[in-house]
């Protein structure tokens, strides 16, 4: 299809009804008037994503928004999408996932998804993928993710991670500049981020919550483990010290060796939100606004 038509079905195609006003738009890579580096990305049933910088503002996620395509009339099919952690040679651990059925792309026009997302909070940084199964006798393999030039809010590196992807090869790959030699390629996509979400800071390793973090830290949670009647601890993530999910002898373990054995991993010197995920909670943190 030629260039200028499509831009306008894409431009037509945003006329959506707006996010409540409530959300912020943290990054945002789906404006019309940067086309000029669009790539249609085919899906293969593989993990793929972008690592991106959200701008400044809130960080809880509430919505995705992206615009496939299709190579047949319709495509039909169930997306994952994931939030991962920052990875060297691969995308991190995983933050958060959700599973979307029965969404479509068709032929000739890019139609708006607006995905809703349950308050994740992500960290500024962080990596988005997605994956798709296909719904038998719909345009089966037909659906494509596009990508522009570098996004208007927010910031990403010129590649994309792609797993198993038979142009890249086995594993995991930072896909450089996939169309050209010499442009930014991002999927095209916004996040939308709710500020009104209140969201639990902590200091981790500051298992006593007084704002520091000293041997008090870990003689305080070895008498919540060990002594019958001793306090527990206000925010458990805090007193998660080897950020496992687990409140347990190897936290103090992991306190005493950051406080006193040369080379053992530091704790944080500020406070921070939890991004990994687990069962564990911080009702009050008074060591952090």
């Amino acid at each position: 299809m030629p260039r200028l038509v499509t831009l306008l079905l894409l431009a037509a195609a945003m006329a959506v009804p707006a996010v409540v006003q409530a959300q912020s738009v943290v990054y945002d890579n789906l404006d019309p008037s940067d086309f000029g580096d669009f790539y249609p990305a085919l899906f293969q049933g593989k993990e793929f994503g972008d690592e991106i910088t959200l701008a400044p503002g809130p960080r809880a996620i509430t919505s995705f928004r992206f615009a496939p395509g299709s190579s047949q009339p319709i495509s039909r099919f169930d997306l994952t999408l994931r939030f991962r952690e920052v990875g060297s040679t691969e995308p991190g651990a995983e933050i958060w996932s959700g599973t979307y059925t029965a969404l479509e792309s068709y032929g000739g026009i890019f139609v708006m998804h607006d995905l809703d997302v349950p308050d994740v909070v992500v960290p500024d940084t962080f990596v988005f993928t997605v994956e798709v199964d296909y719904q038998p006798g719909f345009g089966d393999g037909s659906a494509y993710f596009n990508g522009f030039g570098g996004p208007v809010v927010g910031s990403s590196g010129a590649f994309v991670w792609v797993e198993d992807h038979p142009s890249f090869g086995p594993g995991w790959v930072a896909a450089a500049s996939p169309p050209c030699a010499d442009c930014v390629f991002n999927l095209a996509c916004t996040f939308f981020a709710d500020g009104s979400v209140p969201i639990d800071t902590f200091r981790r390793g500051d298992s006593n919550d007084d704002g520091m973090f000293d041997i008090g830290d870990p003689v305080f949670i070895l008498g919540s483990l060990f002594v019958p009647g001793a306090a527990s601890p206000s925010c458990e993530d805090a007193a998660d010290a080897n950020d496992d999910g687990v409140l347990d002898i190897a936290d103090p373990v992991y306190q005493l060796a950051a406080l006193f054995v040369p080379g053992s991993p530091a704790l944080p010197a500020t406070c921070g939100v939890d991004t990994t995920a687990d069962s564990l909670d911080c009702a009050v943190s008074a060591g952090c606004p």
